[in-house]
């Protein structure tokens, strides 16, 4: 509210970039591009010199993003100078230093106090019990109303029972001299045209698409997990040897952010079936479902896919 209120006085419009805007909830980003709008206009004094613009993640693209900000901002400032707006709080806002073109005013961190507001401690406390915002000093009366009838809904019990499953999973491992860095395997299998998804039956990511995969285990090799999770989750009517003679290449996705459970790093790899039917499955172990997907539909579904899954597809296929 402060940086947007601090903008207004700098300048007679305001475009406000929306990032994630099509991806799925999780505990990072648990409200949609509209909800965030919606609350933002809420929290200021004149909303209607907002304007705002809606941006896609592009984990693995970072001129993508940069090139989409730029069209999207200049489209909505025309012919007016341009000055970039923000906080450079740590590694998460490098990007306010990928436009170099415009004027870069920099404007402090908003405080409560004597003490500095950090969106990832207020948002994880709501997560965990929605009731926390009542007792919060640092929260606008409009804030805490919004928070309060989200609380209300489905999204906001199935982000909280994710918030928990990770709390506990970061607490088995809490006693760690340093925290640990995971690895896994995922699998994108490509026949006739179809990729095959597996719907996660467990948090985080409950209910949402992904490529079959999981982690590693402790004296297992990068290729076998990768064959094991494949059979263990879709059980696919196709034998090993034929998988390996088809498997196209191997790409590690490892951005910083791409898991809310830790750092995971992920051997992604694809193999391209070269039949003119799509051989059967049967879903299992750690997934509800499991389905061929047209790849041409694989860009309608970036709102139900886990984690960073959309752009390792677009990734790995180019």
């Amino acid at each position: 509210q402060e940086l947007i209120e601090s903008a207004l006085t700098l300048a007679e419009k305001v475009v406000i970039v929306v990032g994630s805007a099509g991806a799925a909830r999780n505990l990072r980003n648990p409200f949609t591009a509209d909800e965030r709008i919606e609350l933002m206009k809420l929290n200021v004094r004149d909303p209607e010199r907002l304007r705002f613009v809606r941006v896609r993640d592009y984990f693995y693209n970072d001129s993508g993003w940069t090139n989409e900000v730029r069209e999207k901002v200049r489209e909505e400032a025309g012919s007016e100078a341009i000055a970039l707006v923000g906080h450079d709080k740590d590694t998460t806002s490098s990007y306010l230093r990928w436009f170099p073109e415009w004027e870069r005013l920099e404007i402090p961190c908003a405080k409560a106090g004597a003490v500095s507001l950090h969106g990832t401690e207020i948002r994880e406390s709501f997560l965990r019990e929605a009731k926390s915002v009542a007792a919060r000093p640092d929260l606008s009366t409009a804030t805490k109303g919004w928070l309060t009838s989200f609380a209300d809904t489905d999204a906001y019990r199935s982000l909280h029972d994710e918030q928990i499953a990770i709390d506990g999973y970061k607490k088995s491992w809490a006693s760690a001299p340093f925290p640990p860095v995971f690895v896994t395997t995922d699998v994108m299998i490509v026949c006739a045209g179809h990729v095959l998804l597996i719907q996660r039956k467990r948090a985080p990511g409950k209910g949402l698409w992904a490529l079959p995969g999981g982690f590693l285990d402790p004296n297992e090799r990068i290729e076998a997990c990768a064959y094991r999770e494949l059979e263990e989750e879709t059980q696919l009517d196709v034998p090993v040897d034929e998988l390996k003679s088809s498997l196209e290449k191997v790409r590690i996705f490892d951005h910083p952010l791409r898991s809310s459970r830790g750092r995971t790093i992920t051997h992604a790899h694809l193999i391209r079936l070269k039949r003119a039917s799509l051989p059967s499955f049967q879903a299992s172990d750690d997934a509800a479902a499991a389905k061929w997907v047209p790849l041409l539909d694989v860009g309608k579904m970036e709102s139900e896919l886990f984690e960073d899954h959309f752009h390792m597809i677009h990734a790995l296929l180019g």
